[in-house]
């Protein structure tokens, strides 16, 4: 059974368990502890660099403009510091991956 969708707010970090995503962000660097599975979305795999999930996450955070992806029509301010760029990107990865399953 899979644990309920959390943000725990540290003194250095963010820790998410946001459905099949785990992640730590830290002022400058994402730990990824795991990823969507690409064949079942709702079950956690483990992250590589050439999954899409990582693709996007690094994609999103280190853009230095308004980003708009054309195949999700979603977009991240970076404008913002890096921890709330990094947690935007992680939120709309989720909500389109919960709008992918039907959830």
């Amino acid at each position: 059974m899979p644990y309920p969708s959390a943000i725990f707010i540290r003194d250095k970090a963010l820790v998410l368990n946001v459905e099949s995503m785990r992640l730590i962000i830290c002022q400058d660097e994402v730990l990824v502890l795991s990823v969507p599975d690409t064949e079942h979305p709702s079950q956690p795999a483990f992250p590589t660099p050439d999954c899409p999930f990582v693709k996007d996450l690094v994609q999103r955070v280190s853009e230095q403009k308004l980003s708009f992806a054309s195949d999700h029509n979603l977009h991240v301010d970076t404008s913002l510091p890096y921890e709330l760029r990094a947690l935007e990107a992680v939120l709309a990865r989720g909500r389109y991956q919960s709008a992918i399953l039907g959830s």
